[in-house]
């Protein structure tokens, strides 16, 4: 890595953003590839709760380009970039040169990314081999009809991106995006993308379409042949495995009861296995649904409007829970929350005293002390506050400290009023044996470091990833309750007052 660029990035986030939790440099200077043309690709991560930006700027000179996470969310970032199949930031976090990291952070999550980039994508299955194949043949078939190439331009670039992205979904590598793409492909199938080159610069430059329909139909044919489906998602085959209906973007407690009063009836009389949650990060409204069978999923689509449902794709728990095992061991609790909930959508005291409850559920079961419990509800207060703060630069950090002081005094104004009432009606939940049963063969080994973050270094590792775990569950549990994100840190707050 080149030092005067180190040492300028440096100065840079030193001037700008001092309050940064972690800063990374990635991308063709990191990898020793830059030319003139290169800007320096700098990924900056903070405690403060913003969404993602992205900016370019011209610093002494060096064109820099800023990617702003919030640390909190990162996992969820890497969840979407391992949904996608692309690991766009898998990769730039893998192979990125670490330039600032006090707390170890970047250490960890580099390791993690490492393991990620390393074992690939996930398989390619039958549904989504079909889907690629209907693209594929949609597409070919529009230039095979056309004898005047320039009418099918943008056709032909979204046939070679698709066939790019097929051809290595088929080898469990990333998509990656524009120059990744290329990179990866030209990496793991030399011979293929010669020849896809190739054919581009036949059809753009010559209006020869020969090569490229030559390589389409190989491709096709190594795969099962053509195929031709209807391409809407609610008409799509998915297999019988767990599935994730990203139904619509709640505003209102009452929408959101609205939705679920309409479906949970069709999912008792078809006995199909479900639970539902609203996601902290981007606020949408999700159904997790097991043991279907394809003609009931389509009867359930078929209960939402248009306009609400959103998406449907294959779930993954194993990002927030860190392996399949551990996901499943937790599911009967999840679901029977989710049926409890259900009956208290617009209750706001039941929702209180159950996230109550289980917070002092929790401390019974994993036996903590009153030192670790009040290390674990300050860690809570510090990971869940960032969602009642307004979206800020990072480099405004004092006036997000005034503004979480201020949140922390309307807390208490809110606490003073209700305080004998929550100390009277605070019990171990009834789900106690259940859940105690399912944290007991929780494997914490799997747990990456790097989500250990905001804990206290006093800890050790083992006990760091337990804390993490069983911030990640409640997280869950607040979800399936529909406890607004802004105030889920008002729960461990109340805690923390009343011991």
């Amino acid at each position: 890595m080149n030092p005067k660029i180190i040492n300028l990035v440096k100065e840079y986030i030193t001037e700008n953003y001092s309050h940064q939790y972690a800063t990374l440099i990635t991308g063709s200077y990191a990898e020793g590839k830059e030319t003139i043309y290169s800007d320096v690709d700098v990924i900056i991560f903070t405690t403060e709760r913003i969404q993602k930006i992205i900016k370019t700027l011209n610093y002494k000179g060096i064109t820099l380009q800023l990617i702003i996470f919030s640390v909190e969310s990162i996992e969820y970032t890497l969840y979407e970039d391992f949904l996608s199949n692309k690991g766009v930031y898998i990769d730039m976090i893998s192979k990125g040169f670490i330039l600032l990291d006090p707390h170890h952070f970047l250490k960890h999550l580099k390791e993690y990314t490492t393991a990620l980039k390393e074992n690939g994508s996930t398989p390619l299955s039958k549904d989504e081999d079909e889907k690629y194949r209907s693209k594929i043949t949609s597409y070919l078939l529009d230039i095979e009809g056309v004898k005047d190439t320039k009418r099918i331009f943008f056709v032909a670039l979204l046939l070679i991106d698709v066939l790019a992205e097929f051809k290595l979904r088929l080898l469990r590598q990333w998509g990656g995006t524009g120059k990744t793409k290329s990179e990866f492909l030209r990496k793991v199938a030399p011979t293929f993308f010669e020849e896809l080159q190739i054919a581009t610069q036949k059809f753009f430059e010559k209006g020869d379409k020969d090569k490229l329909i030559t390589i389409t139909k190989e491709l096709l044919d190594s795969t099962g042949g053509k195929f031709i489906q209807e391409l809407n998602f609610q008409k799509f085959a998915f297999s019988e495995k767990m599935l994730v209906i990203q139904v619509s973007k709640v505003l209102h407690q009452k929408e959101c009861a609205e939705i679920i009063l309409a479906i949970v009836p069709f999912l008792k009389t078809h006995s199909i296995n479900a639970y539902h949650f609203i996601s902290s990060t981007d606020g949408f409204l999700y159904l997790i649904i097991e043991d279907f069978n394809k003609s009931q999923l389509q009867k359930l689509l078929n209960k939402f409007p248009d306009e609400q449902l959103i998406d449907i794709h294959y779930f993954y728990p194993q990002t927030c829970f860190n392996s399949l095992e551990n996901y499943q061991k937790l599911l009967p609790f999840f679901e029977m929350l989710s049926k409890e909930a259900f009956h208290n959508l617009e209750n706001e005291n039941f929702k209180i005293l159950k996230g109550l409850n289980l917070l002092i559920t929790l401390r019974k079961i994993e036996k903590m002390s009153k030192e670790e419990y009040l290390s674990f509800l300050k860690y809570l207060i510090d990971c869940w506050i960032m969602y009642c703060v307004d979206d800020i630069l990072i480099n405004k950090a004092p006036e997000t400290t005034i503004e979480k002081s201020t949140i922390l005094k309307k807390y208490n104004s809110i606490f003073q009023k209700q305080k004998q009432y929550l100390k009277s009606t605070l019990k171990i939940d009834k789900s106690y044996h259940i859940l105690s049963e399912a944290l007991a063969r929780i494997d914490n080994r799997v747990i990456p470091l790097y989500k250990t973050f905001l804990i206290t270094p006093d800890f050790d590792e083992t006990k760091k990833k337990k804390f993490c775990f069983c911030k990640n569950v409640l997280d869950y549990c607040y979800s399936i309750l529909f406890i607004e994100p802004k105030f889920k840190a008002y729960l461990p707050y109340i805690a923390l007052q009343i011991e």
